[in-house]
C-alpha cells in the first residue's frame, strides 16, 4: 500500500468587506488537508483535516487585491500559524488507519 500525499487547499476567504480605505479585506483563511488514494483492496480512501486560521491586518505590508490572491498566497498565510508536519502526518496516518484491516466490498446481501 502506498501512503498517499498530504494535499492543502483553501476552502472559503471570509473577508471584512471594508477596512479604512481598503475592500475585501481577507479576515479568516479555511484550510484543508486531504489524502486520497487507493487502498490495498482498490477502494478510494480519503482522510482530511481542516480548520481556519485569522490573518491579522497589517497596515505596513504591501496590501493584495482580492482578486490577485491565490491559493499559494493564501497558504503562506496559514502555514506560520499551523503545524503543517504534525497535520500531514495525521492525515496520513488517519488514512492508513481506514484501510487497517484492509476493506473489501463484497456484494450487497439483498443483490442476489
Amino acid at each position: 500500500m502506498s501512503m498517499p500525499t498530504a494535499v492543502w487547499s483553501v476552502t472559503e476567504l471570509a473577508v471584512f468587506p471594508q477596512y479604512g480605505n481598503r475592500s475585501n479585506v481577507v479576515r479568516r483563511v479555511f484550510w484543508r488537508c486531504r489524502a486520497e488514494g487507493p487502498s490495498t483492496s482498490g477502494l478510494t480512501l480519503a482522510a482530511e483535516r481542516t480548520g481556519a486560521v485569522d490573518v491579522p491586518f497589517d497596515g505596513n505590508a504591501p496590501f493584495v487585491e482580492y482578486p490577485d490572491i491565490t491559493e499559494d498566497l493564501a497558504l503562506a498565510w496559514v502555514w506560520p500559524h499551523v503545524n503543517v508536519t504534525e497535520i500531514d502526518n495525521a492525515v496520513r496516518r488517519d488514512w492508513s488507519v481506514l484501510d487497517t484491516p484492509p476493506l473489501v466490498t463484497p456484494p450487497l446481501p439483498w443483490s442476489g
